[in-house]
């Protein structure tokens, strides 16, 4: 962008700079388009509002003129090349205090002096993206976005991860059984022996013979999302590894139910129980068994995000092993556009091109495209790694391909040599975790039990005295003018919360932890204000119902864990209920766990009748269906994610940029999805286009372009194409594209003046100045440039007549001023 770059002037009196908006307002006056596009989303109460543009101000002027919606907050963050242009248009000094104006390197410092915190605990920030970010005719915005979307995500996200803790524990208490036995009792036990983690990237591929050849000298530890991939391979690993909650984790992972007992699972204490609760080998879980303070509970090994590798590396570091290898920890695109192992959904359906990424360097020395993810995880692998480094353990990445992570080094599988070492993992796994008795497990269950129940009951007894505390608080300010007299109400309500913070102090905080997302919307985010009695009651009110909401939940969660537990106990007993089995296994979709129970009392087969047996062998059809099952919503999502839109843009973003490489591994993913996606095949060619382009090899650039659907021919191919063609001499064409673009924007008028007149046609050149003042007398850019034509022509009585009626409009245009001054000297 042109830090002089002149406002030019809508039909409609408003100024806008064209290289942001083009001709976003041309047609009808900003006001409207913003109605249009934005409809109420900009005028929420108790909303704080981070806008990415001004629209070359006209987005700002807009809010300006809104009614302030209550406790509502405005910060734009613009470019600081934009700012400075409308620090030459409006007083920016003078805003009301509820917008702010910033540029993306103080947001965060602005926005933090302005009280976002507690908008973003209430989840009440909005982010809107103003047509300049959104069109990004200007290719700064693209990079804008980017770096603007990663640091809030970020401070979303870890303000935030307080709040979102009820999913987490809500697993923690369905795998309250299965978490018994801490992770902890691996700690330090492996300091002479070498560890490959093998996680899911494409190097992952160039690794899998080395790994074969030396199971037996190295412990193997992999995520769970590759068990389908090593089961094809033929490798069976000594550890797997998984933390997500969520189900579609299970889609990914669920083959790692095809392992035999002898791998061990390591994993968190919320992973998803559609895995934990089917897993019949040795597992040992991360981080508290209980949601609720218990002591001891807290000393064990923690998990660590953003992703499974970064828990499965902190726990082989743990664990003491002396050289952790990494495979298929890419942390990157590959050269031919992937970003996962083969046979991954991944893989088949392409990866999501239309986001632009962060470009980092390979151990070999290339710049690639890496996912903002897969930065984060490499900034707290390379914190794992040189907490390694203070215990004597060395991290190596085996892929040249990899994007460089600090403290990791690179290491070929040409430089190891392992066959000196002999893996005795499973001898060792077998001393750690002695198998347990029946009724070692069932005393283990019976203490859970006990816990449980006792929670629940303080629960029950919470739930009652907020209810109490509740109509304490309505009765308080019932009757307007009376709240002395109802002073009594006030005392109760004391009384309450003594209790709640006294007898009831640790199942009080299990609630409030719980609960957080609600408890916090009683905070108030004008805290400065002094507050009336409707607000306090309103504050009182939203407080104690945050309590009753809460233990509703909780009591159900919690009478649910009590009833598995109990079920829990029942598969140990010699004479077990099974119907109540087969309905509790069935509530929680763990068909699998039928074959395990059953398989580990294979008297108990005998004995059963024809029907029970055929209820069992049910759940096993069943369950064997879900394994076999690849169309998942893993791959729903993964299709959906794999959209091309955004695309265009990133090829232009990238021209601009003059990443040539990123350009080509663009096209290579842009080459894979046109395999399965018809809508690939313009991008593919607009993508090789401007790369060709960008490496200087106009007749190549010229052929891609040509292949675009006509349609697809817009005003930045237009562009190019004419440069390119006057480039070559293609004079022609050169005209015909300048023609194009002269209808679409006065701006390339004069350049589209230049080529006729170089072209010999000068009436043509200087009625494509005319034709366009005749219609718009008022823009003073084109008379200024149809001056300077003039002036250069040595037509200087014209030329003044033009610089004459720039003047007119406006006495202090410079370069006017500068050629008039020019023409007096001469004419003198």
């Amino acid at each position: 962008m042109d830090v002089k770059e002149s406002f030019l002037k809508s039909a409609f009196d408003e100024e806008y700079l064209y290289s942001i908006n083009r001709n976003s307002f041309i047609k009808e006056p900003s006001t409207s388009v913003f109605k249009r596009i934005y409809k109420d989303k900009l005028n929420q109460e108790n909303s704080f509002y981070l806008l990415l543009g001004t629209d070359s101000g006209l987005l700002l002027n807009y809010i300006l003129q809104q009614e302030v919606p209550d406790d509502s907050r405005f910060l734009f963050i613009e470019l600081p090349q934009v700012i400075a242009q409308l620090n030459n248009k409006y007083d920016l000094t003078d805003l009301p205090e509820h917008i702010k104006l910033c540029t993306l390197d103080n947001w965060q410092d602005t926005a933090a002096d302005f009280g976002i915190e507690l908008y973003l605990y209430k989840d009440n920030c909005k982010y809107i993206k103003s047509l300049a970010a959104i069109d990004s005719f200007l290719p700064d915005y693209n990079q804008a976005i980017l770096s603007f979307e990663q640091d809030f995500q970020s401070v979303r996200f870890f303000t935030r991860a307080t709040l979102a803790v009820s999913p987490f524990m809500g697993t923690q208490l369905k795998n309250i059984c299965e978490n018994n036995t801490p992770a902890r009792i691996l700690k330090d036990q492996f300091s002479h022996d070498s560890c490959v983690l093998l996680a899911g990237g494409p190097s992952l591929d160039e690794s899998i013979d080395w790994i074969k050849s030396n199971q037996q000298h190295v412990v193997v530890m992999a995520v769970s999302r590759i068990a389908k991939k090593l089961l094809q391979v033929g490798i069976i690993p000594d550890i797997v590894v998984s933390v997500d909650p969520f189900d579609i984790s299970f889609d990914v992972s669920k083959e790692q139910l095809c392992f035999p007992d002898s791998v061990l699972f390591i994993h968190s204490n919320n992973v998803t129980p559609l895995l934990l609760g089917q897993w019949s080998g040795k597992s040992v879980y991360m981080d508290r068994r209980y949601p609720w303070d218990v002591e001891g509970d807290d000393a064990n090994l923690n998990s660590c995000g953003p992703t499974v590798t970064n828990t499965a590396l902190k726990a082989a570091i743990d664990m003491g092993f002396s050289n952790i290898l990494l495979a298929g920890v890419d942390l990157c695109f590959s050269e031919k556009g992937v970003t996962h192992a083969s046979g991954s959904n991944e893989a088949k359906i392409g990866p999501t091109l239309g986001q632009t990424g962060k470009w980092v360097e390979t151990y070999r020395g290339n710049i690639v495209e890496t996912l903002v993810v897969f930065e984060q995880a490499a900034q707290g692998l390379a914190s794992e790694a040189a907490r390694a480094k203070k215990q004597a353990s060395a991290v190596y990445n085996l892929s040249a391909n990899a994007a460089k992570v600090d403290n990791i080094s690179h290491i070929p599988l040409s430089a190891l040599s392992f066959t000196d070492e002999q893996c005795l993992f499973q001898e060792k796994i077998a001393q750690l975790l002695p198998e347990k008795t029946s009724s070692e497990i069932v005393q283990d269950y019976n203490e859970v039990l006990n816990k449980v129940e006792k929670t629940l009951a303080d629960v029950k007894k919470i739930s009652i005295l907020a209810k109490e505390a509740l109509q304490a608080n309505d009765k308080l300010f019932a009757e307007k003018g009376q709240e002395s007299e109802n002073f009594k109400y006030k005392v109760q309500m004391d009384k309450i919360e003594r209790q709640l913070n006294s007898r009831f102090k640790k199942t009080a905080k299990f609630v409030k932890n719980f609960g957080i997302d609600k408890f916090i919307k009683s905070a108030q985010t004008d805290s400065s204000a002094e507050w009336s009695n409707e607000k306090l009651e309103q504050t009182g009110r939203l407080y104690y119902q945050a309590y009753i909401e809460t233990c509703d939940n909780l009591i159900n969660h919690l009478s649910s864990t009590q009833s598995r537990v109990k079920s829990r106990i029942e598969e140990h007993k010699t004479k077990a209920n099974i119907p109540a089995l087969l309905a509790q296994w069935r509530a929680d979709n763990n068909l699998g766990r039928a074959k395990i129970w059953l398989d580990a009392r294979p008297t108990v087969a005998n004995t059963l009748t024809a029907d029970v047996l055929e209820q069992f062998n049910h759940f096993q059809v069943e369950f064997e269906k879900i394994i076999a099952n690849e169309d998942t919503q893993h791959l729903q999502r993964t299709k959906n994610e794999a959209s091309l839109h955004g695309v265009r843009r990133k090829v232009i973003t990238l021209f601009h940029q003059k990443n040539s490489a990123a350009l080509h591994t663009l096209a290579q993913s842009l080459k894979l999805h046109k395999e399965t996606n018809p809508a690939a095949t313009p991008l593919y060619h607009l993508c090789l286009a401007y790369f060709f382009t960008a490496s200087g090899e106009e007749r190549q650039a010229l052929e891609n372009f040509e292949l675009l659907p006509s349609e697809d021919i817009l005003e930045d191919e237009l562009q190019q194409i004419a440069s390119i063609a006057f480039k070559v001499e293609n004079y022609g064409l050169a005209k015909a594209c300048l023609g194009q673009l002269a209808t679409i924007a006065s701006i390339y008028i004069p350049q589209y003046a230049k080529l006729l007149l170089l072209l010999g046609e000068q009436e043509a050149a200087i009625a494509c100045y005319t034709d366009f003042l005749h219609q718009h007398p008022e823009d003073t850019y084109i008379w200024c440039s149809l001056g300077i034509f003039y002036f250069e022509l040595g037509a200087n009585d014209a030329a003044k007549l033009a610089f004459d009626k720039v003047i007119a409009q406006d006495s202090e245009h410079s370069q006017a001023q500068v050629y008039l001054h020019k023409i007096n000297n001469i004419t003198a």
